[in-house]
């Protein structure tokens, strides 16, 4: 007993030594990366692709939100680094730098349109395998250069990537964008029965990235893309519930009618009749009048009916031509029917899930539409 209490009071001070971040490396003592982005290489530079990055400057972002004075000069430095593939550009990248990169504070990673077109499967497994990348970060395409984006000085944001990353988690939040974040963007590929998408980014001028629609992938390659309206309409068929979108309703006598989305819901219902597959989409839209025509009364009865009944024909019109172009084109199931022919007919399922994207391709779909005016605001009249 005097023994084992004799080799406890000698291990106990070597116990307490242990204690402590021993391994900790303080933040300002890392090369953070805030954002990346993949562009192909041209012709004769001898690689495969650019990634360029964008990195703090220690010191110079301010914390806090935006109490106190911003530190003068650039608060962060993008630079390109050319390679064969994902861990080359980062050891060349490492070897140009004075501090350990660290990907733990990346917000999101931008893609060219050429490159998200020849496909994202190598590249993507790199990054998922990088155990410091968050699966919150978003996927971007660009219409142009990945890296346009990331040279990028906004006004209105003194760190160009919490620009980017802001606009995106706002949309999403305000139900102008589907949240697909790294995590979810993988997952959908993962599934036989569901495509996916990832927002489309558009520079306006020199300094002015914004968002302009969604890239459609089937598999890991991009095979098209929706207008904002098309995204609008993607949105009301899968039924994401908070809406913010708006559009005009036609009106008889030359009226019209502005109306503005902020709840959906949607309904999918199976069927098969020989052999072929059946999915009957309902939509329901709760909405708010935004504008009308001098001539209509928002407090008549029969005009918030017919906005209502245009409306929803509106939707149909929109919808039935999406689909049209998912089926026929793109050959993509954006809107994730396979995942519920898969829970709900699994014999079926086993018929089709190798090859899903014919058989979505042949799929008969019937869009059915309710639109429910629920606020008329205040009138002029």
């Amino acid at each position: 007993m005097q023994r084992r209490r004799r080799v406890t009071t000698l291990l106990l001070p070597l116990v307490l030594l242990l204690a402590g971040c021993w391994d900790r490396r303080e933040i300002d003592e890392r090369s953070n990366v805030l954002a990346t982005g993949a562009d192909l290489c041209e012709k004769g530079q001898g690689c495969n692709l650019i990634v360029t990055r964008q990195i703090a400057i220690p010191g110079r972002i301010p914390l806090g939100g935006a109490t106190g004075a911003p530190a003068k000069g650039e608060s962060v430095v993008a630079f390109s680094t050319p390679g064969k593939n994902g861990p080359d550009t980062a050891r060349k990248a490492q070897a140009e730098l004075n501090r350990t990169v660290s990907f733990a504070h990346t917000r999101f990673i931008a893609f060219s349109e050429a490159f998200a077109r020849q496909g994202l499967r190598e590249y993507l497994d790199y990054v998922r395998r990088v155990p410091e990348v968050r699966r919150l970060m978003w996927i971007t395409i660009t219409e142009g250069k990945a890296s346009d984006v990331l040279r990028s000085k906004p006004s209105l944001e003194l760190v160009p990537a919490l620009y980017v990353n802001d606009m995106i988690d706002d949309a999403v939040k305000a139900g102008r964008l589907p949240d697909i974040y790294l995590g979810e963007f993988l997952t959908r590929i993962s599934n036989k029965g569901e495509d996916t998408v990832a927002p489309i980014i558009r520079m306006i001028g020199l300094d002015h990235p914004a968002l302009a629609g969604l890239a459609v992938f089937r598999d890991f390659k991009m095979v098209g893309k929706l207008t904002p309206d098309e995204m609008f309409t993607q949105m009301q068929l899968r039924g994401h519930r908070k809406g913010a979108e708006s559009f005009e309703v036609a009106l008889p006598g030359g009226n019209s009618a502005n109306i503005r989305v902020y709840e959906r819901t949607a309904r999918y219902r199976l069927s098969q009749n020989q052999g072929r597959l059946t999915c009957r989409i309902q939509v329901r839209l709760e909405t708010e009048v935004l504008q009308l025509s001098p001539e209509l009364s928002g407090e008549d009865p029969k005009v918030l009916a017919d906005i209502e009944r245009r409306g929803a024909e509106e939707v149909v019109k929109r919808a039935n031509a999406l689909m049209k172009k998912l089926q026929q084109e793109y050959q993509a199931d954006i809107l994730g029917v396979g995942e519920h022919v898969r829970g709900t007919m699994p014999k079926y399922w086993k018929t089709v899930s190798e090859d899903w994207s014919k058989a979505f391709a042949k799929t008969q779909f019937q869009v059915e539409a309710e639109v429910h005016i629920r606020r008329t605001g205040l009138g002029t009249e």
